[in-house]
């Protein structure tokens, strides 16, 4: 089995990953798919794409019955049914939560923009009124406190699926305030000040009141301690929300009580004097897509180190879905040869805020970098493979092609099963 390496560079976690990912199959016959997948045309380059193919059609792991759902659930909503209204988001949160839905025709009329089902249904519930939301929690308020309770020790798999599943309730709030904390003792600040932003600007603002100084602190110090610029900027953005909406809370800062926008100036002024966090800076180098960024001639700032942890990640079997086990053993054979003579290391991966992304045709591998182990939100999505997002109707092997991949804020983006179009 092929594997890759990679160094030990930073730490963070993203809580979940929204997966956009595509196949696109250039000689590839047409996949069969359980639910029906919306081709997504590609946009006219105007005169400088004259004379060029666009011929590459993607695929995205879009589904209608999602969207039928969320049409009735936003119907019901309208019509104030807050318990069908409530059934229907969760049901697709729970069965849907991998996939994505338009968010509406382009210009052109074109659908070729998405979001993720999950985020969609959050977006909605955390807009509803007091009545809808207790009626919301009325009815799943039980099951969140049982994830919650149920969570022990360095286990942290239930809290996030209380966050994830049920995000407008109190047991999910107190989730979400109990990671960012796990994330800061453990050195995942990216993690930390992502769950205290959705909190910040998600959750519902009547029930976040008491504990919202607390955590505007925790999601700044997290940014500042994260290291880089960017991540400065957005800590003294929260330091002054801070500053301005809480100027006199009190609150415990290492074992003490203190008013909480100037326990945290303290923090950042020990923080800027401290040798340490300019290797923050630096541990923190951002590589989200091939080339380093946009320019595709970025240089990395990361500096490998005497005594540098290394690990592998192993790499799934290609699926040779050849008719007979004699071709089969053909394909194999001739993969393995490829294998010796260097010809399969098309992998090109990405890393950002402490997480490594690759693809390798039919797969796509999401981990932290500290350590290798798949991200917690792509394991309670993916449970069945380990953490790894799999195109099922992808065959054979595409490693001798260059496979690469794109991470933002918000999607992982990959063009898998492609093949070179000879000619």
């Amino acid at each position: 089995m092929s594997r890759m390496v990679a160094a030990r560079l930073f730490s963070s976690a993203r809580f979940a990953a929204v997966a956009l990912l595509a196949a696109a199959g250039l000689t590839l016959p047409g996949p069969a798919r359980a639910q029906p997948q919306q081709p997504v045309v590609p946009v006219d380059d105007g005169p400088e794409g004259a004379g060029k193919d666009h011929n590459e059609f993607v695929f995205v792991r879009d589904s209608a019955i999602a969207t039928e759902k969320l049409a009735l659930a936003e119907k019901m909503e309208r019509l104030k049914e807050w318990p069908k209204s409530a059934d229907l988001y969760q049901e697709v949160l729970e069965k849907y939560r991998d996939r994505v839905v338009s968010v509406g025709p382009d210009a052109k009329g074109m659908n070729t923009r998405y979001e993720s089902v999950s985020w969609k249904v959050l977006q909605r519930l955390s807009k509803w009124p007091p009545e809808g939301l207790d009626v919301y929690r009325g009815r799943y308020e039980p099951k969140a406190a049982e994830l919650l309770s149920s969570a022990k020790g360095d286990n942290l798999s239930p809290l996030y699926e209380a966050f994830r599943k049920y995000f407008v309730t109190e047991a999910a709030k107190q989730a979400g305030i109990r990671l960012i904390d796990a994330s800061l003792e453990r050195g995942e600040y990216a993690a930390a000040a992502e769950i205290g932003d959705q909190l910040l600007t998600m959750y519902p603002k009547e029930n976040l009141i008491a504990e919202r100084p607390g955590i505007l602190f925790r999601t700044a110090l997290a940014y500042m301690l994260s290291g880089s610029p960017d991540a400065r900027i957005k800590a003294d953005e929260r330091a002054k929300t801070l500053a301005a909406d809480f100027p006199k809370t009190m609150g415990v800062v290492r074992g003490k009580d203190a008013v909480l926008a100037e326990a945290l100036n303290h923090e950042f002024a020990a923080l800027a004097n401290d040798p340490a966090v300019p290797n923050a800076a630096t541990t923190t180098d951002s590589w989200p897509t091939f080339g380093g960024g946009p320019s595709r001639g970025v240089v990395s700032s990361a500096k490998a180190n005497p005594g540098t942890r290394l690990y592998s990640i192993g790499l799934a079997k290609p699926n040779f879905g050849a008719a007979n086990a004699a071709m089969r053993q053909q394909m194999q054979q001739a993969f393995d040869e490829a294998s010796k003579q260097g010809f399969n290391n098309g992998i090109m991966p990405v890393a950002d805020r402490g997480e490594l992304y690759f693809q390798d045709g039919t797969r796509v591998y999401a981990s932290l970098l500290e350590t290798g182990v798949p991200l917690p939100g792509w394991l309670q999505s993916y449970p069945e493979t380990g953490g790894q997002f799999v195109m099922k109707d992808v065959q054979g092997s595409t490693r001798s092609c260059q496979q690469t991949i794109t991470v933002t804020d918000r999607y992982v983006i990959a063009v898998m099963g492609q093949r070179t179009a000879r000619r």
